[in-house]
């Protein structure tokens, strides 16, 4: 099962050690839109996402 969410959360860590969580909502939208097909998030591997990505670009 893929964590789609990885894919537009930013993760830092700030000068105190702590974690610190952004989501970036352009990239949430693409992801959304172009893998909106019912499911899609649990029958797709990452590789398979990330193939598809690179393809885009």
């Amino acid at each position: 099962m893929v964590l789609a969410s990885k894919y537009w959360l930013l993760i830092t860590i700030d000068a105190a050690g702590l974690r610190k969580i952004q989501e970036i909502t352009a990239a949430k939208n693409f992801f959304i839109h172009k893998f909106r097909e019912p499911n899609t998030f649990s029958n797709i591997s990452d590789a398979e996402i990330q193939r598809q990505l690179l393809h885009l670009c």
